[in-house]
């Protein structure tokens, strides 16, 4: 049931919303991919980031890295809050300071839900970030929304302690940045090496005029 619009493109849905807050039942759960909290927990930055609520599996990325807190003042803690929830179980964080039309917004970004003792877990890759036609739009409170930069997340990591770099990225940036670097050595390298091959046919060259005078 709709209870009232909201804005031009929220509506708040009251049925989904009492669904939300309660765990998910067996004929829902058969519905959804199954994921490990080991899974869930890897995915722990602003630009992939997944949470868990009532054992259902959110994928909320295009969520927190267009959240309006990193241009609004205002808004930073909420901002924060968010990425600090990311790949943990946030039922009671979200359950304490969201609104029914907040609850009716996370429907949107579901993947699944957690596995329980013996059931399969799903552990490949091909998960598709969701995303929303409301997402694109202007906010309700008057701010549209922009793309998180690498400022904020350097913001994240060094005023609060929030690492938004997984390891294997660093590990991997650090491998390509040694690759530019080598791959410069044999750029400068062949450049000297062809120099002196034109100063050898020159001065070859003119040991030869020399020789012939």
């Amino acid at each position: 049931m709709v209870e009232r619009e909201l804005g031009a493109e929220v509506k708040i849905d009251l049925d989904v919303v009492e669904r939300l807050r309660r765990r998910p039942r067996e004929e829902e759960r058969r519905a959804w991919r199954k994921f490990s909290m080991k899974m869930v927990s890897e995915h722990d930055v602003v630009r992939d980031g997944w949470i868990v609520v009532n054992e259902r599996v959110f994928d909320i990325t295009a969520f927190a890295r267009s959240h309006p807190g990193f241009q609004n003042a205002g808004q930073v803690s909420t901002a924060i809050a968010i990425a600090r929830a990311l790949g943990k179980e946030a039922t009671e964080e979200f359950a304490a300071i969201h609104s029914a039309r907040a609850w009716t917004q996370l429907k949107d970004f579901q993947i699944g839900v957690l596995a329980r003792d013996g059931e399969a877990v799903d552990d490949s890759s091909d998960v598709e970030t969701p995303s929303t036609e409301w997402l694109e739009g202007d906010m309700t409170f008057g701010a549209r929304r922009m793309e998180v930069t690498d400022g904020h997340l350097r913001f994240l990591e060094t005023s609060h302690g929030l690492p938004q770099r997984r390891a294997t990225e660093v590990v991997a940036e650090v491998s390509m940045r040694a690759s530019e670097s080598k791959g410069r050595e044999k750029i400068r390298t062949s450049m000297w090496r062809g120099l002196l091959g034109i100063v050898g046919v020159a001065l070859g060259a003119k040991t030869a005029t020399r020789k012939r005078t």
